[in-house]
């Protein structure tokens, strides 16, 4: 639920979860990459996932889009994992709540 004094809906497609943005994410990525959503780990650098600079950037524009939270492209390039890009920006959001 929102903060107080927070509308109810602040952005209709925000994750609540570290889970539900993880899932998205690599729903994402196999959409990029070609493959099943579960072949998608979340513990392996974007590179290694068949991720090239381009798509990276694609990905961050996505996810710009789905949380409402500002993203560097090149931030997201130099992450080591997906689940660390979730839990950087989940903790961008409840800094920004």
């Amino acid at each position: 639920a929102p903060g107080p004094g927070l509308p109810a809906r602040i952005h209709m497609h925000r994750c609540k979860r570290q889970e539900d943005l993880l899932e998205w994410l690599q729903g994402r990525v196999a959409k990029y990459v070609g493959q099943d959503t579960a072949a998608i780990r979340s513990d392996v650098e974007l590179s290694n996932l068949g991720l090239d600079s381009i798509r990276i950037v694609e990905l961050a524009a996505d996810l710009v889009a789905h949380v409402a939270v500002d993203i560097d492209p090149e931030w997201m390039i130099n992450q080591p994992s997906l689940l660390a890009v979730v839990q950087v920006v989940l903790e961008r959001r409840r800094n920004a709540t």
